[in-house]
């Protein structure tokens, strides 16, 4: 009996260790961690929670409100640098400071301040052509050097329209002060511009303070003294792009070493900054200088001339015709394009001429109607400006008139 008493015990004991043994571990610890199914369920809470905030903010939310706020702040700064800029144009304008389109200023305010910052040397017009090129070179429009470029704008073609030379352009007027009553005729064509020269001359250059030169008689000999107007320039390498282009047989002459008057006079005259009043408002003008280029002229009056032809060379320092002077003006004047018509009978033609045949230094001209071939023929006259202005080919829409 004891011993089916004590078999009922130990079965009992039995029973209560095997069911310790099959309760879970967190029961057997007294439940102190949570469950993989709720932390799960918790982090996925706790993603669901961040993308709702992150989206709140960065759609209707404080993100995008910020941008909005930081837009309309740069936009009415923008604005105000803008109104303040046109006021400033408005004054220049009315000061007589600047002529001019608005956008014409605003590129001059551009070229302004990267002068100042030294990120650009060189004149407005050449950091006009710099940004032209670099446009077209981005746009693919061009590609070559910049000099290749610059060649292809303005080096002198083969002449065309050779009919219409000496011919009134109806309709083209300057932008300077008291300049758009002049007259302009057509001087030369090629693929590339039409060049028209002013059918009178501008001002008496050797007076007034004026002139490159002031003439001296000093018993029997003449000196010619540089004015302030040209102190601005160095050397041949002053020269503007344009006049170096129009003037392929000098390009030995336009070094920083070559000092000589007569270069810097050139340097003057081919300034495309001084005569710019002469383009126009519409800008279809590329640029104008203070008479035709020797080799402008040459190739002008060869292209019309019967029989008659200037054949001009470089030697030393500036250019001689190589005895063919006297052909000059011996066939039809187009208009007085090659010879003027009134008491203004001489101007400067923006080339050097040779020094060791004109001892004092002169740059050429013509006079009377021809060409300068000696010293003694310059001496009594006042010499006057015609100045060229070029226009692309494709911007020349005019009427012509006889």
């Amino acid at each position: 009996m004891k011993e089916k008493l004590k078999e009922k015990s130990n079965v009992g004991a039995l029973s209560v260790r095997n069911t310790r043994k099959n309760l879970p571990n967190c029961a057997q610890k007294g439940n102190k961690g949570i469950t993989l199914v709720a932390l799960i369920i918790t982090i996925i809470v706790l993603l669901i929670l961040a993308v709702v905030a992150i989206r709140g903010v960065q759609g209707d939310g404080i993100i995008t409100k910020a941008k909005e706020a930081k837009t309309k702040t740069e936009q009415a700064q923008a604005d105000e640098e803008q109104k303040l800029l046109e006021l400033e144009y408005q004054m220049a304008k009315s000061q007589g400071t600047f002529t001019g389109t608005f956008n014409d200023y605003l590129l001059k305010k551009e070229y302004d301040n990267k002068v100042a910052d030294g990120t650009f040397t060189g004149t407005f017009n050449d950091y006009l052509l710099k940004k032209e090129y670099d446009n077209k070179v981005a746009d693919g429009t061009f590609t070559g050097t910049y000099d290749e470029y610059l060649s292809s704008k303005y080096s002198l073609g083969e002449a065309t329209n050779v009919e219409n030379y000496g011919k009134k352009v109806v309709g083209y007027s300057s932008k300077g002060a008291g300049l758009s009553s002049l007259i302009w005729r057509i001087f030369y064509q090629d693929d590339k511009n039409v060049y028209l020269i002013s059918q009178t001359a501008d001002g008496n250059y050797p007076v007034n303070g004026l002139s490159f030169y002031t003439y001296t008689n000093n018993s029997g000999t003449y000196t010619f003294t540089k004015k302030n107007i040209v102190e601005k320039y160095n050397s041949g390498a002053d020269v503007s792009i344009q006049g170096k282009l129009l003037m392929p047989k000098a390009s030995s002459l336009f070094t920083t070493e070559n000092t000589n008057e007569n270069i810097i006079a050139t340097a003057y005259l081919c300034d495309t900054a001084v005569w710019d009043e002469y383009t126009d408002l519409e800008g279809k003008a590329e640029y104008a200088i203070g008479g035709p280029t020797v080799e402008l002229f040459e190739k002008s009056y060869n292209a019309i001339s019967v029989g008659n032809k200037i054949n001009t060379t470089v030697e030393g320092d500036g250019y001689t015709d190589g005895g063919t002077s006297s052909n000059w003006f011996k066939t039809d004047q187009k208009s007085g394009i090659y010879r003027l018509k009134s008491s203004e009978e001489s101007w400067w033609l923006a080339s050097p001429s040779v020094t060791t045949l004109f001892p004092g230094k002169h740059i050429l001209s013509i006079l009377d109607g021809y060409g300068l071939i000696n010293e003694e023929r310059m001496i009594p006259h006042e010499h006057s400006a015609r100045p060229i202005v070029c226009i692309p080919v494709a911007n020349f829409n005019y009427t012509l008139a006889d």
